[in-house]
């Protein structure tokens, strides 16, 4: 799988600066677009077994700052997660691993899984 990062409605500029730290780790950012919020994770992705094809308009969005991190494990996910911080989207910007299971899924119910388990790890 590629290492990139799947991003969504994230402002221009700190899309430049994440793409800045992103490089040497050999990782692209790819922006994801509305009309894409349908797609299979793994086909956005550009995992085997997936092919991309457009679905029906899921049921709501995707809110503001979010991101997927694709082909890395362990020490490499924490090196994004510090490209992050260095490029000040650190706390901003809700985060998730793809994997197997959420590969089946589209952006917005990944989006609402994350936002629901971030809200629950926030009340406490």
């Amino acid at each position: 799988m590629k290492k990139q990062v799947l991003t969504y409605n994230i402002e221009s500029e700190k899309i430049s600066a994440l793409r800045q730290e992103l490089k040497g780790l050999g990782c692209a950012v790819r922006e994801v677009s509305p009309k894409e919020y349908g797609v299979l994770l793994g086909a956005l992705a550009g995992l085997d077994g997936y092919v991309y094809k457009k679905n029906a308009k899921p049921e709501g969005n995707v809110g503001s700052g979010f991101a997927v991190i694709c082909g890395f494990s362990g020490v490499g996910i924490d090196a994004v997660l510090a490209a992050f911080r260095r490029s000040k989207l650190g706390g901003e910007v809700l985060k998730a691993v793809l994997t197997d299971t959420n590969a089946r899924w589209n952006s917005v119910e990944l989006y609402n899984e994350v936002k629901r388990e971030h809200e629950y790890m926030t009340k406490r």
